[in-house]
């Protein structure tokens, strides 16, 4: 199973997009193989700090074996 963290801030339009076309995605590539935490950084500031995140909304992909690095900055479609 595939874990994903979107970091999002608040409830702002893009972060809601974000998690809608994420979610998407995921179910149109790995449907049912996936999971999704969902970080508000205004709740969680220090995790933004931690996590050198500069832009939200930001995807992480946790594999098995580690953590990868390669976030991804969601694009907006609509």
């Amino acid at each position: 199973m595939k874990q994903l963290v979107l970091f999002v801030n608040g409830k702002h339009p893009r972060s809601v997009a974000a998690y809608k076309n994420l979610q998407a995605a995921c179910e149109r590539h790995t449907p049912g193989e996936y999971a999704i935490e969902l970080v508000d950084v205004r709740q969680r500031r220090e995790v933004a700090c931690e996590k050198d995140l500069v832009a939200l909304p930001r995807c992480l992909v946790i594999c098995r074996h580690r953590c990868a690095r390669s976030s991804v900055t969601l694009p907006i479609w609509t």
